[in-house]
């Protein structure tokens, strides 16, 4: 699963999903104003779509609201960065916990196939590409659990966790992020949980480092 706002032809989630897009390939930056009149121009349609799709994006964590200034895309605090990226690796981890091989098997298998479709974009160097998969990779790892109520808290970290991991690529190769994963998938098929789970940790909490040098030398 992507971070789109959902599976739906309509047109506001259309427009949703495009601003999203725009979002996490950084052509809209934190703190950028979007303008109802300048989005119902682009897609040749009246501003209550757009007023609707405005709504879609605060509602996942992308844009914000501001009194008698419209909407802005969100700008996330250190201490929100922090702390998004440690309620992930938190449920990832408890989902771990849960994991048992019958049980998970249809979930490992697609991280498998997931993570061949992984390095070819890493051969590629198709960041986009890899962004997507990644987030459905950890995905798989959050169905160990087998709680829908642990996937729908997840979900609503889907699309700021993946603005941030973004951020946090932004001159850096993805040499060690698919090291990781190689080595998840690797430690799951040996049925060492307790392996796994050290990577995995380690692989999430990595994205605060990447962004604290990212935010220092900017």
């Amino acid at each position: 699963m992507t971070a789109k706002i959902q599976v739906d032809n309509s047109l506001p989630h259309l427009i949703a999903n495009d601003i999203t897009e725009r979002i996490m390939n950084q052509q809209l930056q934190p703190g950028e104003q979007l303008r109802e009149g300048e989005v119902s121009d682009r897609f040749g349609t009246s501003r209550a779509p757009v007023r609707e799709a405005f709504y879609l994006l605060e509602v996942a964590g992308l844009i914000e609201r501001l009194p008698r200034r419209g909407c802005r895309v969100k700008a996330y605090s250190w201490s929100e960065m922090i702390d998004i990226v440690e309620l992930r690796n938190v449920m990832e981890l408890l989902a771990l916990k849960r994991y048992t091989p019958k049980t998970a098997a249809p979930h490992l298998k697609n991280m498998q196939e997931i993570l061949r479709s992984m390095e070819e974009r890493f051969t590629e160097d198709d960041k986009e590409a890899y962004s997507h998969l990644n987030q459905q990779f950890h995905r798989c790892i959050i169905r160990f659990s087998g709680s829908k109520l642990i996937e729908t808290h997840y979900s609503r970290l889907s699309a700021p966790l993946r603005v941030l991991i973004n951020k946090s690529w932004e001159g850096e190769t993805l040499d060690q992020s698919i090291k990781d994963h190689q080595q998840i998938v690797k430690t799951l098929l040996e049925e060492d949980i307790e392996k796994a789970a050290e990577i995995l940790s380690v692989h999430n909490l990595a994205t605060i480092t990447r962004l604290k040098k990212h935010y220092q030398s900017s």
